[in-house]
Parts: C-alpha cells; structure tokens; sequence
C-alpha cells in the first residue's frame, strides 16, 4: 500500500471538456492508496470517467459515465458494486457491478446528476458501506442517510413523503391540532 491514504466518497465530479486527455478523477501516483466510493463522474464530451495510471484505487459504489465509450480505465485494485454506459464497469471482476447502464438522472441537461426516483440501474444496486473497515459512513452527498439496499453513486434517492389533504383542522406533520 502506497503511502498516503485518499478517501473520496459523496462526490459528483463533471469534465465537460473536449479534450481526450481529460478524466474526471485520474489516480496517477505510486504513493496513494486511494478508497474511492460513492461517486458520479460524468465525462460529457471526451475523456474518461475514472482512469488508475498508478497507485493502489479501490472502487465501490460509483457510477462511471463518459460519451467517449470509456468509464473506466487502467488496472484497478478492486471495482465493486460499480456501473459504467459502457462495459468497463466488470472489467476487474469483482461484485455488483452493472454494465452498458442507461442511468436516469433528474435534470442532466442542467448538469443535476442527482438519480432520479424513476432510475433502473443505480437505484438500491449498491452495497452498505457504514461497517466498511477502509471507509465508513453512512449518509449521501445531500447529507441524507442511506440505509437499506443503498443507491450506486453520490445521491441516495429517499422515501418520498406523502401528505393528504382533508377536512381535519390537525397538523397534519405533528398530528396535533
């Protein structure tokens, strides 16, 4: 193990560029082992969602998404419960993972890449990192707590809560009147 020690978790990282050369995250140094878990990397143009040109990467949980064809790429470490557009997301073996995903986003076109409630890939595909003995946690990158079969990616889609609306006088969120 390398000898500096990156955590990513909860994050949504965007290139937009039209360069080739460009990934939204790169691991290029021989010192880091890097835990790298519930993120969405949107390559919109060109480039690479993740790319491991060094170091040690250990990928869960993360959507990989690149118009170019390339999610992910290089030699990972380890890559599960992951999901790619395309099919890199298996390449290393591993669990879980989805491949060749149609991911439904709330707005993408307005660069939301919140998952939208209507999602069949990502939506509970995951796995519960909370006990995970490299990194721990347990909430999204709204600060929303995950539980259950959690969300592939930054964003943990939530119960919805419903209201009825009627003739009572009561608060209808505390139930007092």
């Amino acid at each position: 193990t390398g000898a500096i020690v990156l955590k990513a978790w909860n994050n949504i990282g965007i290139s937009d560029t039209v360069s080739t050369s460009a990934y939204v995250f790169n691991f290029n140094d021989a010192d880091v082992t890097a835990y790298v878990y519930n993120n969405t990397a949107i390559s919109t143009s060109y480039g690479k969602a993740f790319l491991r040109q060094n170091g040690t990467v250990h990928l869960k949980n993360n959507i990989g998404y690149s118009a170019s064809g390339t999610s992910f790429s290089g030699t990972f470490s380890s890559v599960n419960y992951c999901a790619s557009d395309d099919a890199t997301a298996d390449d290393w073996g591993g669990s879980g993972n989805r491949i060749s995903a149609s991911f439904t986003f709330v707005d993408a076109d307005s660069d939301d890449y919140h998952l939208s409630d209507r999602d069949t890939v990502a939506l509970s595909a995951g796995t519960d990192l909370s006990s995970d003995a490299n990194l721990a946690f347990s909430d999204d990158i709204d600060g929303d707590t995950r539980s259950g079969n959690w969300c592939i990616g930054a964003d943990e889609i939530t119960d919805a809560i419903y209201r009825s609306v009627g003739t009572s006088t009561s608060n209808l969120n505390t139930a007092s009147a």
